[in-house]
Order: structure tokens, then C-alpha cells, then sequence
């Protein structure tokens, strides 16, 4: 075998090796491309669907009208309220009652599970005096 065809030889070699890792490259990069699409739309899907169903689980099928007073309300009072079941409206009373009452609306951001963005949908629904008023339509 002369230097030319083995020289041949290898650079077929080396143009089988390059085409295939492209072919390899271009059918991975579609599949990842593929399986994260289909996992983000059932993530996003996942999580619509939670936030929906943390709502109705809420009692958010019926329009909330009134407002709670968080130093006064009761359990079920609370519950009323989107966002707050059993749990954590014996929570915000076990708070409220280790604090002596609660001097801002701000302060239910250390109940744990009421975060910024549930402080935001409880704000036109609480208050920390007067009576409570709330109730379902």
C-alpha cells in the first residue's frame, strides 16, 4: 500500500468520524431540544394548574367581599381569605396571640407559608382594626 492511498484511508477515516459526530451533535441537540420543550410546557402547565386548584382549594370560587380583621377573626374567619386554610390560619392566630396582636398587615410575611406575592393578593381583604366583614357571594 503506497503513502497516498493510506493518507486516503485515513482522511476518510477522519471525514466518517466528523460527519458522524455532526449526525450525533444534530440528533442530540433535537431530541434535548424536543424532551425540554415537552418538559417546560408540562411544567408551565403543572403550575397553572396548582395555582388554579390552590385557589378553588382555597374557597376562591365564590367572590370575597368585606374584609378580615387579623388582630380579631376567627379560624374560619380566616379561612375565608385566599390562600389561608386550617393550617395556616392557626398559624396566623398562634402569631398573633405570641406578638399580642399584629401592628401592620406587613407583619403576616412572618407567618410561614405567607410570602410576598400571597401578602399581595391578602391586602385589599385584611385590615388590623375595626370589624370584620368578609364574607362569601
Amino acid at each position: 500500500m503506497d503513502s497516498h492511498s493510506n493518507d486516503r484511508r485515513v482522511h476518510s477515516l477522519a471525514l466518517n468520524q466528523t460527519l458522524a459526530n455532526r449526525t450525533f451533535t444534530k440528533t442530540f441537540a433535537r431530541t434535548f431540544t424536543k424532551s425540554f420543550t415537552k418538559t417546560f410546557v408540562i411544567a408551565m402547565v403543572t403550575a397553572a394548574a396548582l395555582i388554579a386548584g390552590s385557589s378553588f382549594a382555597a374557597g376562591d370560587s365564590e367572590r370575597l367581599t368585606g374584609t378580615v380583621n387579623i388582630n380579631t377573626a376567627t379560624a374560619e374567619e380566616l379561612q375565608l381569605l385566599p390562600g389561608i386554610g386550617e393550617s395556616r390560619a392557626n398559624a396566623l392566630i398562634a402569631m398573633r396571640k405570641s406578638r399580642g396582636g399584629f401592628k401592620s398587615v406587613a407583619e403576616l410575611t412572618d407567618v410561614k407559608g405567607i410570602g410576598e406575592a400571597a401578602l399581595a393578593k391578602l391586602r385589599p381583604f385584611v385590615r388590623i382594626e375595626g370589624k370584620t366583614t368578609a364574607r362569601r357571594d
